[in-house]
């Protein structure tokens, strides 16, 4: 996963643009990456694409009945690199259905 910013020339005005480019999202695939700026070594990250775990919870019977894309909330303009339009995480809640 690649972080990217873009500026574009729209109508004489630069607009700034955050992205995030993926690549061998099929492939599941341990690596290690920095999750925070500063981190003092890389911690091991392990991708799964997201049907693998959906998998996993309907093969057991599980049924989804929730689901969450949180994001950070907007406090103050930044040059920084903003995540407000690219959720870092999805929440999922699975649940056993009651037997009837």
């Amino acid at each position: 996963m690649k972080k990217l910013h873009e500026t574009e020339d729209r109508d004489g005005e630069l607009i700034a643009r955050n992205s995030i480019q993926t690549y061998r999202y099929q492939t599941p695939e341990p690596y290690q990456a920095i999750g925070v700026r500063g981190q003092p070594v890389p911690h091991y990250m392990f991708h799964r694409p997201l049907a693998y775990y959906m998998s996993l919870f309907f093969q057991s019977s599980f049924v989804l009945d929730g689901l969450k894309e949180p994001s950070f909330e907007r406090v103050t303009e930044s040059k920084a690199f903003d995540w407000y339009e690219i959720p870092p995480v999805i929440i999922l809640r699975f649940r056993k259905p009651s037997k009837a």
